[in-house]
């Protein structure tokens, strides 16, 4: 059974600077995997630099950042 799409687009910055935007919800994912995968093999990007806004098809958004422990 096929999850349900999503029309939310997610813009990601680095350091308050867009770096990808008005992606999909898998698109997304599949950076944040090899933005993962680049700080496990060259220790950059840091993670506490990333932050997500999620925008949803009724205009309305919403900031994601890093959890700090």
């Amino acid at each position: 059974m096929k999850r349900p799409v999503s029309s939310d687009r997610y813009t990601i910055l680095r350091k308050n600077k867009r770096i990808f935007t008005n992606l999909t919800e898998d698109e997304y994912l599949e950076i944040m995997q090899d933005l993962a995968i680049e700080f496990y093999e060259t220790g950059s990007p840091n993670p506490e630099h990333l932050k997500t806004i999620i925008t949803n098809d009724h205009g309305g958004s919403k900031w994601l950042e890093q959890k700090q422990d």
